[in-house]
């Protein structure tokens, strides 16, 4: 935990993430997450999740491993 943090604080994240059906961020991003949290932390069989990443991996579930152009995926 770091200085800024509040233990079993969320933020309102879990409250915003409810009303939206797709997620989109980083590789990186979502190795730290899934890592330190687990897969179902963002996939939780109701939304797309997709990850832009360098290389081409296997999807698992509703997350989609995107390494295409950016422009192709908007």
């Amino acid at each position: 935990m770091n200085i800024v943090e509040k233990e079993g604080e969320d933020y309102g994240y879990a409250e915003f993430t409810a009303t939206i059906d797709t997620i989109i961020f980083g590789r990186e991003t979502y190795d730290y997450v899934f890592n330190k949290e687990g897969a179902s932390h963002y996939d939780n069989g109701q939304r797309d999740v997709y990850v832009i990443t360098k290389s081409k991996r296997k999807n698992i579930g509703r997350t989609i491993f995107y390494y295409g152009g950016i422009d192709k995926l908007v």
